[in-house]
């Protein structure tokens, strides 16, 4: 009797400790996949534009050399090149589209602008050289896929960067890459709060970043990041707005761009890495019923486990992905003034 009490118990400890174990590992997982939302660019290498009524909007700053933060984890250092026009791209564009050119503007937040990528490897390059190389159009001479993507971006600042940077350009087509926590975050509000948290931290003993306080600001690198203060203003923003105001808010904000865009446009997300909640999809849904050629494309692309870095954001392999999936469904859109050909047609059936 006592042995089978002793062995109960060794097993009922083995499986406190194996819970406890995936619990951490959950955690562990939550945290680099969520931490990956945040903008780890230093401040020095960012610009306040006066000309924007947001308050807290940011671009980075033109002709930028510099890096962002490494992570550990990350075994190479990024190649990064920001253009004339404050953009992660290898070239500079005209602001006057030459003749016989289609222009494609990529938007979105770190994804499309292409955390701890090469900017080559970017997802918007691949799919320009794709264009260049595989489409045969009799009508256009040069494909351009402009990258306005920018780490951290909520769906309001990525309106505004639409406006200041990527009306100018003329597109002929965006591809607005939208996850899940676009919805969920008001950067209007976050920015000023964090700010306010890490002071409070500071002011408790920790760091201005507020480290080793009791609230932490996301100003580490990828393995050193906590949730602490991002999680405390994501709830007062919530608090604040209550779950209708937010959706009103993100509805709202996705609707501006048509005062600056009229023409075609496709929304898309990755379902299977950065599903959006069912309680905003119907403001995506509204959003493309209220506009001509639009579309809402969710693609069951799957980058993991190989196409993705550690912190779940897309590597060389997962843009590569994005890029052939985008060209994909373009074609089958008919969005291009041109037939793929058999070939182009062959080739993305074996991608």
């Amino acid at each position: 009797m006592i042995k089978t009490r002793k062995k109960n118990s060794l097993v009922i400890g083995l499986v406190v400790v194996q819970l406890i174990v995936i619990v951490l590992i959950g955690i562990n997982v939550y945290e680099n996949r969520y931490t990956a939302s945040i903008a780890l660019i230093p401040r020095e290498s960012l610009s306040f534009p006066e000309d924007s009524d947001l308050q807290h909007f940011y671009e980075l700053n033109p002709d930028y050399q510099g890096q962002v933060f490494i992570p550990t984890w990350l075994s190479y250092t990024p190649e990064i090149t920001i253009n004339a026009d404050t953009l992660n791209e290898r070239f500079n564009y005209t602001t006057e589209k030459p003749e016989g050119t289609f222009r494609v503007i990529a938007l979105g937040d770190s994804w499309t602008y292409g955390m701890f990528m090469n900017t080559e490897n970017n997802y918007s390059e691949v799919l320009e050289d794709l264009l260049n190389n595989e489409l045969d159009c009799d009508t256009i001479m040069k494909f351009e896929v402009v990258n306005l993507g920018v780490p951290s971006y909520d769906i309001r600042y990525a309106v505004e960067r639409f406006r200041m940077r990527g009306m100018k350009y003329s597109p002929d087509l965006v591809l607005w890459h939208l996850i899940e926590n676009d919805f969920q975050e008001i950067n209007e509000f976050l920015k000023p709060r964090t700010k306010r948290l890490a002071e409070q931290a500071s002011a408790e003993g920790g760091d201005s970043d507020g480290r080793r306080g009791s609230w932490r600001e996301f100003t580490k690198p990828p393995d050193e990041l906590e949730f602490g203060i991002w999680q405390r203003a994501v709830r007062d923003q919530f608090k604040e707005y209550g779950e209708e105001g937010v959706a009103q808010y993100q509805e709202e904000a996705l609707s501006l761009i048509n005062e600056y865009y009229q023409g075609p446009l496709v929304v898309f997300s990755l379902i299977h890495e950065s599903k959006i909640e069912d309680k905003y999809r119907p403001i995506i849904g509204r959003f493309v019923a209220s506009r001509a050629n639009t579309y809402f494309y969710e693609s069951e692309l799957r980058l993991r486990p190989d196409g993705v870095l550690p912190d779940w954001h897309p590597n060389t392999k997962g843009h590569k992905m994005i890029a052939y999936e985008l060209l994909r469904y373009v074609t089958q859109k008919n969005l291009m003034p041109c037939d793929p050909g058999f070939e182009t047609i062959k080739l993305l059936i074996t991608k």
